[in-house]
């Protein structure tokens, strides 16, 4: 189980805490490990893992520190640092938790299709005095695109945010996250759409779900509409130029698409939530044009990591 960090010791804690507890079921056995890699080159999440290992001495935690800033790096250094005989890699991000049969449901998943990778949903938990408005818009709810999914469903893409794989598999393939990415993200949807178009074949895990708290400080309007036209750029990252077929026309037929859907929203009576929807495809429309025309957000720069 593999985890990415930067700067996040108290939601680190939390996550190491529930994957060290993590149980099998009789049916499918397995041994963990827990590798943590740092991008912080002065060591922050250091303290945290150690502690945690203290208290969990029959779990392996290994800590790495990747200086280079940015999260395709510390990826990248994730699949060097696993271990020869690691037959499977989870990714999991440091703001998240597991349930205790997280990794157990993931292997169902691959067992009972076959499949090289397994992605489950993230389930948003807001604090208590959360904007209404913002909470109920769904739009920080990441598993809501993949609601109609079924379990086990075949996919053609994936995310590092809730993932399981076969690490001899992703080696075979010589696969790894494309360094260019590092400020803008999309990295791990390139990463994973490349290993489909390669063969490697990747399913929904309906019940491998884990839970994101969402920080305060993103329940903004500003912080929501960056994201969301950042969430456009990465849409044209991941879909055309790492592709090497631009495809111009088609894509700025989608952002106009996208444009003229969230201003009839706006336009139209609708509940505040509902408006706020619009609002997120205005500007998933306008990330997606400003990608075609170069206008990108690198949201992940060192100045703006958190």
């Amino acid at each position: 189980m593999a985890i990415i960090t930067h700067k996040r010791p108290a939601g680190l804690a939390q996550l190491l805490r529930s994957l060290a507890v993590q149980k099998p079921s009789p049916q499918r056995p397995f041994e963990v490990s827990i590798l943590v890699v740092d991008n912080d080159a002065q060591r922050s999440a250091e303290p945290v893992v150690r502690e945690t290992a203290r208290a969990y001495p029959s779990i392996p935690f290994d800590y790495v520190v990747e200086g280079r800033q940015g999260i395709p790096f510390a990826r990248n250094r994730a699949l060097l640092s696993a271990g020869p005989t690691a037959q499977f890699m989870a990714f999991i991000d440091d703001d998240e938790l597991a349930p205790e049969t997280w990794l157990d449901e993931h292997l169902a998943a691959l067992r009972s299709t076959g499949s090289d990778c397994a992605w489950g949903p993230v389930r948003p938990i807001f604090p208590e005095d959360a904007n209404g408005i913002l909470a109920r818009s769904g739009v920080f709810d990441r598993s809501r695109p993949q609601a109609g999914l079924k379990d086990g469903q075949a996919l053609p893409l994936a995310a590092t945010d809730n993932v399981l794989f076969s690490l001899p598999a992703i080696r075979q393939a010589g696969l790894r996250f494309d360094e260019s990415l590092r400020y803008s993200g999309g990295s791990d949807l390139v990463f994973f759409k490349t290993a489909a178009r390669l063969g490697l074949t990747i399913c929904w895990a309906k019940n491998a779900y884990v839970t994101e708290t969402v920080a305060a400080k993103r329940m903004t309007l500003r912080y929501l509409l960056l994201r969301q036209y950042r969430t456009g750029n990465t849409f044209v990252k991941s879909n055309i130029f790492d592709f090497g077929s631009p495809a111009f026309p088609k894509y700025l037929a989608t952002s106009l698409g996208f444009l003229t859907i969230g201003i009839l929203t706006l336009a139209y009576p609708f509940r505040a939530h509902t408006r706020m929807e619009g609002l997120v495809r205005i500007m998933n429309g306008m990330g997606i044009l400003g990608a075609l025309l170069g206008l990108t957000v690198d949201e992940y720069a060192a100045r703006r990591l958190t």
